[in-house]
């Protein structure tokens, strides 16, 4: 192997459901911070990055997963395996796996559990739990009628996503999760399993905000991909129970992809993508995370109290995360509650908070990076040890 400062280089595949460099959401926030914390010391890993080239929302998307769901009725996987498994990708899997010495295979999301098969004996996999999938199906699965061949089919689905899930998540050497909640939550399917939970990680200096007067309106924002739907549903729900009774007195920002959906007027200002997130955070009195279904871990949340942005979110959008209640923190669920702390005091209150630093340092990546080395280093063994 090659040599660095006296120390063995560890190579890392990372098979990903995503492409950090191109997709727009809270997942590729995630795959960057930990992929740039497993880059740097001391870990100091040579990662090699492998993302499905599938399309993720639009006409595209929504025919594949069409298809994936027709092929899950002939197949022992579920469809949203399928979604990602296609011949190309295992192909360039295989030719990655046998013509590299790697260290390591992060698979970076469950979707992609199937490669579990494609991983030679002898090198260690770690899996990268964004979601419980399952659960989150099971959730999407909710509105569907109690009876019917429509239920029970994708109830066979989503039979078939758990027992991959549990089975794969089993089969591997160690297991990152995003959220608390979660990894508790599978523990007991995963007696004797090693795993790690590390919050969404940020490399970004830690914005400079002014603190602001308030006067009359307050700008208030909204970060997060509106083509997932539980950000969309999250939205929906502001939008209908709780912006009417606070016109006047809020102006909501929408950041990211699929805000082009809502309706634009004085209330409410679609921006899109932005490239810099500084833009936001300046724009912005405060942040909304008014989420009340999905999982993994609400990461617009957690990045805004990173970089000094107060935030009203509900207990769900906190689930997971290593935060609770506090000046700069303000969290309730019922929109009459959120309704009245908007016309009250309360308000100005949290827009003039100082998120502590306590809270902002559990997402600097300073905070985890012996941790994480740790573990990836206990996990792949002594091929890792000092030379």
């Amino acid at each position: 192997m090659k040599q660095r400062t006296g120390n063995v280089i560890v190579r890392i595949l990372v098979p990903s459901i995503i492409d950090p460099a191109t997709f727009c959401g809270g997942a590729a926030t995630t795959t960057r911070g930990l992929l740039e914390l497993l880059a740097s010391e001391p870990l100091g890993a040579e990662i090699e990055l492998l993302p499905t080239p599938y399309p993720k929302g639009g006409f595209q998307h929504a025919v594949r997963q069409a298809e994936s769901i027709l092929r899950s009725l002939l197949s022992t996987l579920p469809s949203k395996a399928l979604f990602q498994c296609a011949a190309g990708y295992r192909r360039q899997l295989r030719r990655r796996l046998a013509r590299a010495d790697y260290d390591m295979v992060l698979i970076n999301g469950c979707d992609l559990l199937w490669a579990l098969e494609e991983v030679p004996t002898g090198i260690p996999v770690i899996v990268w739990v964004h979601n419980i999938e399952h659960q989150l199906f099971e959730r999407q699965l909710g509105g569907l009628p109690a009876s019917g061949i429509v239920r029970a089919l994708f109830a066979r689905d989503l039979e078939k996503l758990r027992r991959m899930e549990i089975e794969g998540l089993c089969r591997a050497a160690g297991t990152v999760f995003l959220s608390s909640v979660e990894s508790e939550c599978l523990r007991p399917a995963l007696d004797g399993c090693t795993t790690l939970v590390v919050p969404p990680l940020f490399h970004d200096p830690p914005a400079v905000r002014n603190r602001p007067e308030v006067r009359g309106r307050i700008e208030v924002g909204f970060l997060a991909n509106l083509d997932w739907w539980p950000n969309r549903d999250a939205l929906r729900w502001f939008l209908a129970e709780v912006l009417p009774q606070c016109r006047g007195r809020l102006r909501v920002h929408l950041f990211g992809i699929g805000g082009e959906r809502f309706e634009r007027d004085d209330a409410v200002v679609v921006h899109g993508c932005v490239p810099d997130l500084g833009r936001v955070w300046a724009i912005c009195d405060a942040m909304i995370c008014p989420i009340r279904s999905g999982g993994g871990v609400n990461v617009k949340l957690a990045e805004a109290l990173y970089h000094g942005v107060p935030v009203l979110a509900t207990h769900f959008a906190i689930d997971g995360l290593p935060v609770r209640p506090c000046g700069a923190l303000a969290v309730m669920d019922r929109a009459h509650e959120w309704v009245d702390f908007v016309h009250s005091d309360r308000l100005a209150t949290l827009v003039r908070a100082e998120v502590p630093a306590e809270l902002r340092e559990v997402f600097s990546p300073a905070m985890h990076g012996a941790e994480v080395a740790a573990y990836f280093r206990k996990v792949i063994g002594e091929k890792v040890s000092d030379s």
